[in-house]
Parts: C-alpha cells; sequence; structure tokens
C-alpha cells in the first residue's frame, strides 16, 4: 500500500508540474529533451535526435492512444537522490524497426556524423535496441495511406522470399531481370528505387530545388520515368514486364503458398442515409452503392506466388507515383516557406501565407446532456495549419551540456541534468504559426473544407468570421 500510495503521488506531482526544466517534488527531475542538432557526442543520441524528427516518426493519430505522452525514467536515481525523466510525445514507426535502423545508417545526417568523427558505421541492432519507448507500430484503426501501407506491407513479403525463391530454384531464361545487380540486394525502399531508376533513368540534380540549408543540389527523377510513361529499356515499365516474365518469380504451386495481408471491402450494414454520402470511410462496389456500406480493412490472404508477385507489381507503379508527388509536395511547402521568411522587412512581407489541411482521424463529440441509451455524435476533425507574417524575435532553446561516458557514472549520455546545461537566446526571423481546428459531419467534404478555408482569411483579413462558431 505504502508503494502504491508514493506512485499516486508521485503521478499527481507530474500531472501538476508540465513545464520545462522543473523540479518534481523531491524525489524526481524532469529533463528537456531540446538540444542542438551538432550536439551528439555518439551514434545512439544522434539516432536518437533523428528518430524524433516529425518528418520520420509523425505524432501518433490513433483514435486511443494519439497525443498521450510517455515518461522515460532512469534505472537509477543520481548522485543527488533524484531520478531522472523526460516527457515524450507518442509517435508512429513509418515502418519496421529494423528498417527504421536501415534507414538512419544510410541517411546523411549518420554519413556526416562518420565524416566528422572518423568512426565506422554500427550494425542496425545497435540501434534497435534504442530506439525509443514513445515510439509505437502503426495500427490499422488510424489514419493511414492506404497506398503506402500496402506497398510496405507487400514489400517486406517481396524481400523476405524472393532471395530463398531464387536460392532454390535457378533461373533458366537468358538476360532474365533476377540476373542483374542489384536484384537480390533490395533490402529497404531506397534500394527498390535505385534498382528501377538507373543509368539514363536515374536521378539528377535540380538546383530550382534546392533549399537554403542544403550543402548540395537535390536528386530529383523525371516525372515521365516516376508516372511510367518512360518507354526506354531498364525503366519502371519494362522492369515491371520483365519481372511479371520471370519465371521463378511467376513459378505455380500451391494457391495458399503466400501469406500477406491487404487492403479488403468489409461490410458494415446499410446506409441510412445522407449521413454516409461523401464519407471516405465507407466505400461500395458498384452495383451496391447506396444500398450497402463497407469499410476497407487490412485484412490477412494467401495466394499463389504468382498472383502475389501480380499483385505486388500491380500496385508498383502508383506507390512510385505516389512517392514521387509526396516528395514533390514536401519540398514545395519548405521552398514555400524559405521564401515566406526571405520576405522579411520587404513589402511582400504579411501578404501571403502557406496553408497544410487535412481531415485527420474520426472524434466523437461529447454531449453535456444525452438520453439513455443515446450514442454521442461522430465526425471527422478538418485541421488547418496557418504560416504567415515572418518576424525577427528572440528564441529561447535549452541546450544540454555534452558529457563523455566516464562524466555519466553509467547512465545515458544523452540524460544529463539539468543544471549542467544552459538556455540559449537568438534572434532570428521565424513564422507565426497558426493552427485551426473545425469539425465536420462528413470526412473529406469538400463543400466544408473551402467555407472552413474562407473564414480562416477572413479571419486573418478583418478578425472576424461569417460561418464558423464556437
Amino acid at each position: 500500500y505504502a508503494t502504491f500510495r508514493e506512485l499516486l503521488e508521485v503521478r499527481a506531482k507530474m500531472d501538476a508540474e508540465a513545464a520545462h526544466e522543473v523540479k518534481v517534488g523531491r524525489t524526481l527531475l524532469l529533463v528537456s529533451r531540446k538540444k542542438r542538432g551538432d550536439a551528439a557526442d555518439d551514434e545512439a543520441a544522434l539516432f536518437k535526435e533523428w528518430s524524433h524528427d516529425p518528418e520520420v516518426c509523425r505524432y501518433d493519430s490513433n483514435q486511443r492512444t494519439g497525443g498521450k505522452r510517455v515518461h522515460r525514467f532512469d534505472a537509477e536515481p543520481g548522485s543527488d537522490g533524484r531520478i531522472r525523466f523526460e516527457v515524450h510525445e507518442k509517435r508512429t514507426l513509418p515502418c519496421s524497426r529494423k528498417e527504421l535502423c536501415e534507414r538512419f545508417i544510410k541517411s546523411p545526417e549518420y554519413e556526416a556524423f562518420m565524416a566528422r568523427t572518423g568512426n565506422g558505421a554500427v550494425s542496425v541492432s545497435f540501434f534497435q535496441k534504442r530506439i525509443c519507448s514513445c515510439m509505437v507500430d502503426p495500427k490499422m484503426n488510424q489514419c493511414a495511406d492506404p497506398i503506402d501501407t500496402q506497398h510496405n506491407v507487400l514489400f517486406d513479403v517481396w524481400r523476405r522470399n524472393v532471395p530463398q525463391w531464387l536460392d532454390e530454384t535457378t533461373c533458366g531464361r537468358e538476360g532474365c531481370i533476377c540476373k542483374e545487380q542489384g536484384f537480390r540486394d533490395m533490402k529497404s525502399q531506397d534500394d527498390l528505387l535505385t534498382f528501377l531508376f538507373c543509368g539514363e533513368c536515374a536521378a539528377v540534380a535540380d538546383p530550382t530545388r534546392k533549399l537554403p540549408r542544403d550543402d548540395s543540389d537535390p536528386m530529383q527523377l523525371r516525372y515521365d520515368c516516376v508516372a511510367g510513361e518512360c518507354e526506354k529499356d531498364g525503366c519502371l515499365q519494362d522492369k515491371c514486364t520483365r519481372l511479371a516474365n520471370c519465371p521463378v518469380l511467376t513459378k505455380g504451386g500451391s494457391d495458399t503458398e503466400m501469406s500477406f495481408r491487404k487492403w479488403t471491402l468489409v461490410p458494415r450494414g446499410v446506409a441510412e442515409g445522407a449521413a454516409d454520402d461523401g464519407d471516405e470511410d465507407y466505400a461500395a462496389p458498384s452495383d451496391t452503392a447506396g444500398k450497402a456500406k463497407y469499410t476497407r480493412e487490412m485484412l490477412p490472404c494467401r495466394s499463389s506466388r504468382k498472383d502475389f508477385v501480380l499483385f505486388f507489381l500491380e500496385g508498383l507503379p502508383a506507390y512510385i507515383l505516389h512517392r514521387g508527388r509526396a516528395w514533390w509536395q514536401t519540398r514545395n511547402r519548405r521552398l514555400q516557406d524559405a521564401r515566406l521568411i526571405n520576405a522579411f522587412e520587404t513589402p511582400a512581407a504579411g501578404k501571403s501565407c502557406n496553408f497544410r489541411t487535412d481531415f485527420s482521424a474520426r472524434e466523437a463529440y461529447e454531449m453535456q446532456d444525452a438520453s439513455t441509451g443515446q450514442r454521442p455524435n461522430v465526425g471527422a476533425v478538418c485541421v488547418s495549419i496557418v504560416l504567415h507574417s515572418p518576424t525577427k524575435r528572440t528564441v529561447k532553446t535549452y541546450v544540454k551540456e555534452v558529457v563523455s561516458e566516464e562524466d555519466a557514472n553509467g547512465y545515458a549520455r544523452w540524460v544529463v541534468e539539468v543544471s549542467k546545461g544552459e538556455v540559449t537566446e537568438e534572434e532570428k526571423v521565424a513564422l507565426t504559426t497558426d493552427v485551426y481546428f473545425g469539425y465536420a459531419r462528413n470526412k473529406g467534404d469538400g463543400r466544408f473544407h473551402h467555407t472552413f478555408h474562407q473564414d480562416i482569411l477572413r479571419l486573418l483579413k478583418t478578425g472576424e468570421v461569417k460561418h464558423a462558431f464556437a
């Protein structure tokens, strides 16, 4: 009972004092996670900072766990008798844990770190043991990209089975694609892109897409190659055709040889009325449109080897185009932000803004009064992030002091005492960021989306809204 009471007191103090660099009682010390990007003194600290980048692991959007925080405690108290802990927001892993570590080893940040320190590459298992506990595996009931999710599931099965197939059976076709260099070594998405686009169709430097912080011109694939319109030998269209003709990949066998998951339409009753119209969560075949409603769910299935390979190749061009567009849009957003910052103290300052918007997960509305057995209304949240008005202001950043292995005394090197760090102040140009939430009845409602943003523009111009209410 005494232990349970102490835990309740600790939790109450943690919830009561949610600020950086504060002491929580006599036995706990909250440590800020903010740190300079160049202050990583070892591979573990660099991996920690890289994996917590929102561009690498986005925040968890699950309706139950999204927005929750994780407290990471030290195993033992420090020399002053207090236990250090950090507060992390939950994040969703973009891929498997092993592939996340493989991406980090090939990242420009880690390559720059090795060039700066002269250290050699560390094994994947070293980083797998150091994945933060705030990283959660993606779940199928949260907001998911169907094209990206389906490809990741199929590619994981592909890279595990193809080497085994080639070891068991020798391909007798002369000049088959399975004999080309790099085919057996496709273990990541980057390896797949390198194999599909090489030679004349390889990525080329594009100076027009360079950001101010980039050291070199970014590499960009040509659109006709990404869209599958290039008819050159060795490009995407040609390789997909040759892969479908490989006798080893399309070898006949059992109809249940392959086990994988795919998006499947699952019946969910009959549409009740206009509430389901235009809702992206529901999709119905053409012959049952307006009668029954279906949801897309990732379900396990079995098929023959040939059917699996053809299914994988069928969705590969769509994934390549989808990924290329996503990269282009991400780069566009960063270039637009850079233009807004560069407009500081010019006549163009404050006359334009950048919007980033999307419908997030569905939520149930809490009602003040409800009848017995009444179900709460469910709607979608439209989130819009607006960046505007570049201003120069003082930005405070808490910087930890980098300690060596000896000074850490057996503790994790990135967990240090707050007293050893310092708060730095820097004058820099930053954008004003506003976040708006709109609650819609249906997900993906175009009319609501446009009306919502008309009100945001009206609010920024006049300080009033026309349609919205709170």
